[in-house]
């Protein structure tokens, strides 16, 4: 599993990168629309550029969504680890030195 660093890092990035698309496209949608100064190619292609600048905005966005969901999730996982080691100790099946070395690393992970 990735490091946390590296999970918010590419949350970061991915959604730097959909914002950067996200004005880009509406850059492109107001030179479009903007007057009749535009050459054929743009005519042509402005669309498809503002139809791929929204299809990144998307995808960025999808993957941010993803890694949250890794967070979320990582998180989750943390948080059943020390319940689990919390019922561990509660038994009596841990000693207190492993069930602070224990936590500790559990800990690690967030």
């Amino acid at each position: 599993m990735l490091e946390l660093g590296n999970l918010i890092e590419s949350r970061n990035k991915n959604i730097a990168a959909g914002v950067f698309s996200l004005v880009a496209s509406i850059l492109m949608l107001s030179i479009f629309f903007s007057g009749d100064h535009l050459d054929e190619f743009f005519r042509v292609m402005g669309p498809v550029g503002i139809a791929a600048s929204a299809i990144n905005v998307a995808i960025c966005w999808r993957r941010a969504a993803k890694v949250d969901s890794a967070l979320i999730a990582r998180a989750s996982t943390v948080e059943d680890r020390l319940d689990k080691l919390e019922r561990l100790k509660r038994c009596d099946m841990v000693t207190p030195k492993e069930y602070a070395t224990k936590r500790q690393e559990i800990l690690k992970d967030l």
